[in-house]
């Protein structure tokens, strides 16, 4: 149970967060709210933070500062927070979360069924960035730590490979260059 530290808004329907139809606008009513909370709330079985990003909400997703997060916290198919914004082009997002100290830019998601299509695991938000040709979130993470560009997914794929897999000119030129450390 919540427990606030603040008397309760009337206008925050704390049993909307369990629901995917008011999910969204009890948790903005609560993140918007003066409420002080001294646990930690979830939102459909997963923290604020998550929850926005898995939504491709990045208005809310900004809105995390004034819930304490983690970050690295995975969902069901290994995606964090990173991943669904890297995923979304949601540059804004993926700066703020590159400002978090404890942001693994490293962390794999899981192999991933949509639709009678397997997408492999192991794909870090640089290689989703990659595949959706963002070159803005692609050099944002790579600029962050350019270490990523050794990562490989369960097949084997660099960001690179899957640029030019799937025909991102741009990301392929921009991962070409050799010391993105002093770009």
């Amino acid at each position: 149970m919540l427990v606030p530290l603040s008397p309760l808004p009337p206008h925050v329907d704390w049993d909307g967060l369990t629901s995917l139809s008011t999910a969204l606008d009890a948790l903005r009513d609560l993140m918007l709210s003066d409420v002080l909370l001294n646990v930690p709330i979830f939102v459909m079985g997963q923290p604020p933070l998550l929850f926005a990003a898995s939504m491709y909400d990045e208005d809310m997703a900004m809105l995390r500062h004034r819930i304490p997060v983690d970050v690295n916290v995975v969902d069901n198919h290994g995606f964090t927070a990173l991943h669904y914004a890297a995923d979304s082009d949601a540059v804004d997002l993926v700066r703020a979360l590159l400002e978090c100290p404890d942001v693994d830019v490293h962390a794999t998601t899981e192999d991933l069924s949509v639709l009678g299509h397997v997408e492999s695991g192991g794909r870090t938000p640089l290689h989703l960035a990659s595949l959706r040709g963002n070159l803005a979130i692609v050099e944002a993470l790579v600029l962050h730590d350019a270490s990523m560009l050794s990562d490989v997914d369960w097949d084997g794929n660099s960001a690179l490979r899957l640029a030019q897999l799937h025909g991102r000119t741009s990301i392929q030129e921009f991962l070409q260059v050799p010391n993105h450390s002093f770009i």
